[in-house]
């Protein structure tokens, strides 16, 4: 399979291109324009908040619904799968596993309530849990007393993707930080089970193509959609327009901690209990892909985080963001309790994708 094929295929389920565009076109437009930097209470506020601790096995009951609805199924049978240019990808939700969420994750949920109404749609963030590698999750609830119009056609069955039609482009999530490092890559998955043709019940899975700071600067989330209908030879009438509404923004106080694992090539990969950020050695040689993740834990199980074969592909995360020094962030479809992981396997190749490339592969053991 052509590398970085496994996050076309995902990039390209969510919308048409003329709804795409119009998203990134209020990336760096819209109601962003209007947000300044936080208050220096603030920022000092965040720049004292502690890392956590993420061992121990202790289940914290308080947060047991928030944890169950995040990390698990979604309401389906816990698998998806789908096909795209002759490819197989599957993905895999695990159930909860209360050995997972310590103490000190459980306390870690930050409650967040707030909401953002725009035509007809009214987005609510409950909760959110935010990591040292900037990756995250929140608890959403959607509602619109006229129906949510979500178009099965586009992401995964668990995905809410509005329809073309629907008067809602897209729901996004953006840092407060000015220039590409402030946008977030979010996936928005519902649960089938506690959803309704009205009201979606779910989460928010993101990271950032920067660091942390990106988070801790301030997040907020937004509804955007536009008036107007381009016809067809493209013209544009002169009543056009993209409209956005965003909610204030929230500053996490909580960083849930990450474990460094290191390899004997200088590769480094830092796993919390949902993400893991990868920084391979052969990066260096130029073009380069990590075409395979897999965690082994102490009971012998592992955890295939990506795998790449020729035809198929495994893809147990929410979001895949290669950064501009070509690291690769990924978001967990499970949760995992870091100190069970014993190693951490990657591999990937240097060179040109369609000629051949010399292939690379290194075990990753938990740093001194």
């Amino acid at each position: 399979m052509r590398k970085n094929e496994l996050h076309e295929a995902m990039e390209r389920m969510h919308a048409a291109e003329d709804t795409y565009e119009r998203v990134m076109e209020r990336a760096s437009a819209g109601c962003r324009r209007g947000r300044g930097p936080l208050p220096a209470a603030a920022v000092i506020g965040v720049a004292v908040a502690g890392v956590l601790a993420t061992g121990g096995v202790a289940y914290a009951v308080a947060g047991g619904d928030f944890f169950d609805r995040v990390w698990g199924d979604h309401g389906t049978d816990g698998r998806v799968e789908w096909s795209y240019m002759g490819n197989n990808y599957s993905q895999e939700y695990g159930s909860l596993d209360p050995a997972a969420v310590s103490d000190d994750l459980a306390s870690s949920v930050e409650a967040v309530g707030l909401s953002v109404t725009g035509n007809g749609y009214t987005l609510t963030i409950e909760d959110m849990l935010v990591d040292e590698n900037g990756c995250g999750v929140a608890s959403f609830t959607l509602e619109n007393p006229d129906g949510l119009q979500n178009n099965p056609e586009y992401g995964l069955p668990v995905e809410f993707v509005p329809a073309d039609d629907a008067p809602l482009d897209s729901l996004g999530m953006f840092s407060t930080g000015e220039g590409v490092s402030g946008l977030i890559d979010a996936r928005w998955v519902y649960d089938q089970e506690l959803s309704t043709d009205t009201a979606a019940r779910g989460t928010v899975y993101f990271s950032t193509f920067g660091s942390l700071d990106n988070v801790l600067s301030g997040v907020f989330w937004s509804l955007s959609w536009h008036t107007g209908e381009v016809d067809e030879n493209g013209a544009v009438p002169p009543d056009y327009a993209n409209l956005e509404e965003c909610s204030d923004a929230f500053v996490p106080s909580k960083v849930v901690g990450a474990r460094e694992f290191a390899g004997e090539d200088g590769s480094v990969a830092t796993v919390s209990p949902f993400s893991i950020h990868v920084d391979a050695a052969w990066k260096a040689g130029g073009e380069s892909g990590t075409d395979k993740v897999v965690l082994h834990l102490a009971d012998g199980s592992t955890y295939v985080v990506v795998s790449d074969g020729d035809e198929s592909a495994d893809m147990n995360y929410y979001t895949a963001n290669l950064l501009e020094d070509r690291t690769v962030k990924y978001t967990f479809t499970r949760l995992v309790n870091v100190s069970d992981v014993v190693s951490v396997e990657i591999s990937g190749a240097v060179g040109d994708p369609l000629s051949g490339g010399e292939t690379h592969a290194a075990t990753l053991v938990p740093a001194a």
